[in-house]
């Protein structure tokens, strides 16, 4: 019987240390071999690097009066937090919702390629590569439809194939929800811009339904009675093709804004600031969390020679005598009223 015990324990003992053993190797494997490759996964997944937009530098007349300056709008940002297309796609119909509500609309880079009713946007009506194309914007393998593929087939590939977009939602819903998501898989993720306080509220109130979800304020160009010196002072614009070939060693990117005439297009190099970043970390739960931040450099001012008051002054009297000169038959008062604005 002593034996029959003995013999118990020392098998019970032996599967012990295998266990052990086997417990041992995983873990060296997971934190030796792996756990590089374990840790850029994790890190990979749960942070990012946000741009922090630096603001604009202001235009200004010669006494320091405003004519161009930078108000700040709130957008909806997307982060990856891991989730799978049936939870992303019932989070996106929420954001719709809540943005409807409130009288807040979803930016639509999608209508460009892809429009509703259903046909192609602008980008791939006549385009002779449309998965290149959809790769560069996206960086997405678009693999499933070819050239001579109709709207429709690629509509469908895209619902089922990309976004798996259930047939619960409606055709409208469905579109409204894949625009979404193309925009969070774009290189600007921006879902929503100049959104309300209401929305803002409402998503903080309930973030726990929006994992990944982030508002950040956003620099956005105003003018100041521009109209009285238009041509003078240009306006900005989001950079296209050309543009970022030709100022790509200066730092641009495909998202940023650039001077595209006047004062704004000639002192870009003054006006525009430098752009910081954020890095976030998304926990467990999709809430996002500040690591660091490398802190932005506004653009400097820029103060021009121009009276904004006399300009004033002198567009409305030449509008108000031109308007005289074109209602009157009478050589001398057409003539005094060119003498009067030759003295302005």
């Amino acid at each position: 019987m002593k034996q029959f015990f003995k013999d118990r324990y020392t098998i019970v003992g032996i599967a012990l240390v295998l266990i052990f053993s086997v417990i041992v190797y995983q873990l060296a494997n997971m934190q030796l071999v792996q756990g590089e490759n374990y840790y850029t996964q994790s890190q990979s997944k749960i942070r990012r690097s946000t741009t922090i937009l630096a603001e604009r530098g202001n235009i200004l007349d010669r006494y320091g009066v405003p004519i161009a300056i930078n108000s700040t709008s709130y957008s909806i940002f997307l982060m990856d937090t891991g989730l799978g297309s049936k939870k992303l796609n019932e989070m996106m119909y929420k954001l719709l919702r809540v943005l409807e509500k409130n009288g807040d609309s979803h930016v639509n880079t999608f209508s460009k390629y892809m429009t509703y009713p259903i046909g192609f946007g602008s980008m791939l009506k006549n385009n002779e590569n449309r998965r290149k194309t959809l790769k560069i914007m996206t960086g997405y393998e678009f693999k499933g439809f070819d050239q001579e593929s109709t709207p429709e087939e690629i509509y469908e590939y895209f619902k089922d194939m990309v976004f798996k977009v259930d047939d619960k939602y409606s055709d409208k819903d469905a579109y409204d929800i894949m625009a979404l998501r193309f925009q969070g898989i774009s290189m600007d993720p921006v879902l929503a811009d100049s959104i309300s306080t209401k929305t803002i509220a409402e998503l903080e109130e309930r973030s726990d339904e929006f994992p990944g979800i982030i508002i950040e304020s956003v620099p956005s160009r105003k003018y100041v009675d521009a109209h009285y010196a238009g041509q003078l002072i240009g306006h900005v614009g989001p950079i296209d093709a050309e543009e970022l070939a030709k100022n790509s060693d200066a730092g641009y990117k495909m998202t940023d804004i650039i001077g595209k005439s006047g004062v704004e297009l000639t002192t870009e190099g003054y006006l525009r600031g430098t752009n910081g970043y954020r890095r976030v970390e998304i926990d467990d739960n999709g809430k996002p969390r500040i690591v660091s931040e490398e802190a932005v450099k506004p653009g400097s001012d820029v103060v021009l020679t121009i009276d904004m008051g006399l300009q004033k002054v002198a567009m409305d009297s030449l509008a108000k005598n031109i308007k005289l000169i074109r209602e009157s038959n009478n050589k001398k008062i057409i003539m005094m009223l060119l003498q009067e604005q030759r003295l302005l």
